[in-house]
Parts: C-alpha cells; structure tokens; sequence
C-alpha cells in the first residue's frame, strides 16, 4: 500500500533517488508534470535535491 508522507529538507535529499525513479516512471508513462520524455533519472534525482532548501524552509 502506498503512503503519502511529508518530509523535512534533509529527508527528501534522502529519499531523492527514489523520488527521481518515480517522477522518471511518471513522466515516461506520458504525464509530463513539467518535464518531457525521456527524463534522465541522475538529472531528476539534482532536480529533487534542490529543492531541499525551499522544503526546510517552508516555501514548498
């Protein structure tokens, strides 16, 4: 079963590789949610971590 939790900035530059896998599977099976196919899971992973900063401080 899938659960949604919220997580701190630190967190989410753990869980990055993940996040990256699924925003990768989400976009390849066609919803672009402001990226296209084919989006490069290294590429996607940098993208979550940057916004580590933005999550610990509320803004996202």
């Amino acid at each position: 079963m899938t659960e949604i939790v919220h997580v701190s900035g630190p967190e989410l530059v753990t869980y990055a590789d993940e996040m990256a896998e699924l925003l990768v599977e989400t976009v390849e099976e066609g919803s672009s949610v402001g990226f296209l196919a084919p989006l490069d899971r290294e590429k996607a992973a940098v993208w979550w971590r940057e916004r580590a900063g933005a999550v610990e401080s509320g803004e996202v």
